[in-house]
C-alpha cells in the first residue's frame, strides 16, 4: 500500500499593491509634514535659520514642539 502525503499548503500570496489614494491617516501625516515645512521656510525667510527655533516653527504650525519632532 502506498501512502501519499497531502498536498502542501500553498505559500501565502504576496499582498496586492494598493492603488488609488493613500489611507486618510497617511494623507493627514503628509499634510501636517507639508505645513510644518512651509512654516519653517516662512520663518527662515523672515528670521534666518539661526534666528528660528523649533519652538517657533511648532507654534506657527499649531503643534507642540514634541509633535514637531515626531515628524522630523
Amino acid at each position: 500500500m502506498e501512502f501519499t502525503s497531502p498536498a502542501a499548503p500553498s505559500a501565502p500570496r504576496p499582498a496586492a499593491r494598493r492603488t488609488g489614494r493613500p489611507p486618510l491617516t497617511e494623507r493627514r501625516k503628509a499634510a501636517t509634514r507639508l505645513d510644518i515645512s512651509r512654516q519653517a521656510v516662512r520663518l527662515f525667510a523672515a528670521h534666518g535659520v539661526a534666528g528660528t527655533s523649533a519652538d517657533e516653527i511648532a507654534a506657527a504650525a499649531g503643534l507642540s514642539t514634541r509633535t514637531l519632532w515626531r515628524y522630523f
